[in-house]
């Protein structure tokens, strides 16, 4: 009897989640794909780290969800590693396939890689837009807004070779221009980067960092977090290191164990004081 209720329950779990919609594909029957496919490619501020880079990403992974629940069919673009000044190394056009599990990244949204979105699209962007602070700062609150404003610092970053040509770092591949290039000043999340985002094909927008959770913490939230796995590699090499290394032998794991202890001893005596 136990084994018919488990046939039973896989049944359904399969139907169900079978069942569901996904913003991995867009469901050409419920949303209308009146454009081809189409690109958003992302960068941050060349001084952030690893972690935070990983945050953006889930930021702007979900305007991308946003996108394609109305229909649009968007794929994100990662933007390749290196030249991180926490790595200490000279490292650039890295994969993301190195640090993660593209597959995993692709069961929350589409993504593809930098090299392998050029060899398809070839070296032009249709638009940058450079995401920068209001000059005049938030004023009495902060509201979700966006406006297009001159350049506060963005012209630093990108120099105009022709009426339809502008050279930036583009993660250091040369080749690559876009044909246009325009500072946006934003104040929002994941939902107004949508409402942002214009009628190009391959848009890339700088300064990604300036851009918010939408629901900080919400199953969404969670959905891309879990999606980020790493490497498989990376993660067999982590498991032979633990086989080979038992860390609650190790005398200095001891010690480290012993101090958080005291810490977390000496904040509970200063908060009942």
């Amino acid at each position: 009897m136990p084994c018919l209720w488990t046939w039973i329950l896989l049944l359904y779990t399969g139907y169900t989640l079978c069942d569901r919609s996904t913003v991995s594909v867009v469901n050409s029957d419920k949303y209308s794909l009146a454009r081809d496919r189409r690109y958003l490619i992302y960068d941050v501020n060349h001084g952030e780290g690893f972690n935070l880079r990983r945050d953006v990403y889930m930021r702007i992974a979900n305007t991308v969800r946003l996108l394609r629940k109305a229909g649009e069919p968007f794929v994100l673009v990662l933007p390749p590693w290196g030249g991180l000044y926490h790595w200490q190394t000279q490292g650039i056009k890295l994969r993301w396939s190195l640090f993660f599990d593209v597959e995993s990244l692709n069961e929350f949204i589409p993504v593809v890689e930098f090299e392998d979105f050029l060899k398809e699209n070839g070296p032009f962007l249709d638009q940058v837009v450079y995401l920068q602070p209001y000059k005049e700062g938030w004023g009495d609150e902060y509201k979700l807004k966006y406006d297009h404003r001159p350049c506060i610092d963005g012209s630093r970053f990108y120099h105009q070779e022709s009426e339809s040509s502008w050279r930036g770092w583009f993660f250091s591949y040369d080749e690559v221009r876009a044909k246009k290039f325009e500072c946006i000043s934003i104040q929002g999340d994941s939902a107004t980067l949508r409402d942002l985002i214009l009628k190009e094909m391959t848009i890339f927008f700088d300064r990604g960092e300036a851009v918010l959770h939408e629901n900080y913490g919400d199953v969404y939230y969670w959905e891309a977090r879990r999606s980020m796995r790493y490497a498989k590699y990376l993660i067999e090499a982590g498991n032979q290191f633990r086989l080979l290394f038992n860390f609650q032998s190790f005398s200095i794991f001891k010690i480290f164990v012993k101090i958080r202890k005291r810490n977390a001893k000496f904040r509970r005596s200063l908060k009942y004081k």
